[in-house]
């Protein structure tokens, strides 16, 4: 979702009904997921911090990951051209990544490409995840493990409080504040690195 209030307003703050997604747990959802696959040398490409999103999702990466090589974080735009350069600029390392999380599937697309362009096998030789599960994480290969946000509930719940402020009836209706989980899609960039075993 985007975000349309700079990072340092304070949403619960604001007299008004919100919606959202848990940027930040989604964020330590994946990190948890490829450490499970036995990833241990984990890149990040990152968006603008100025969009609360993600911000959210960079916070939650690094959280999760704790005292993480600031060489293996890279900051750009949410575009394919950064995943590109985030994934040149990793790879390059003298001791790269096993795998890239991504902010957004855009990014990780561009890193995709640039990691086939140079001869690397994805998901053997490196494991990418996105974030958001657009149409175009199906329509590229290998298909892209990413972060769902669940748009439907979200929909829902914003028709559900819309009918409820509307409803002259049902007297006055409290701030609602409401996050809702992302759930981690499992496709095919994904997967153990060589000679790991799952879960150690």
């Amino acid at each position: 979702m985007k975000s349309v209030l700079p990072p340092n307003v304070n949403v619960r703050d604001l007299s008004c009904h919100i919606l959202g997604v848990d940027n930040l747990g989604a964020a330590q959802t994946a990190v948890q997921y490829i450490s499970q696959l036995g990833h241990r040398r984990v890149g990040l490409i990152l968006g603008p911090r100025s969009s609360r999103d993600f911000s959210e999702r960079a916070n939650g990466f690094l959280e999760a990951l704790g005292d993480i090589d600031k060489e293996l974080v890279f900051e750009g735009s949410y575009d394919h051209d950064t995943g590109r350069e985030g994934c040149k600029k990793l790879l390059e390392m003298e001791d790269p990544p096993t795998a890239i999380l991504c902010a957004c599937d855009p990014i990780a697309l561009g890193a995709l490409d640039y990691a086939k362009e140079i001869g690397m096998k994805c998901p053997q030789e490196l494991s990418v995840i996105g974030f958001d599960d657009g149409p175009w994480a199906m329509n590229c290969f290998p298909k892209l493990t990413t972060m769902r946000q669940p748009l439907k509930r979200l929909a829902q719940q914003a028709v559900d409080i819309l009918m409820r402020v509307t409803e002259p009836d049902t007297g006055p209706v409290h701030q609602q504040y409401i996050e809702l989980p992302a759930s981690i899609v499992l496709r095919n960039s994904t997967s153990a690195p060589a000679g790991a075993q799952v879960g150690e």
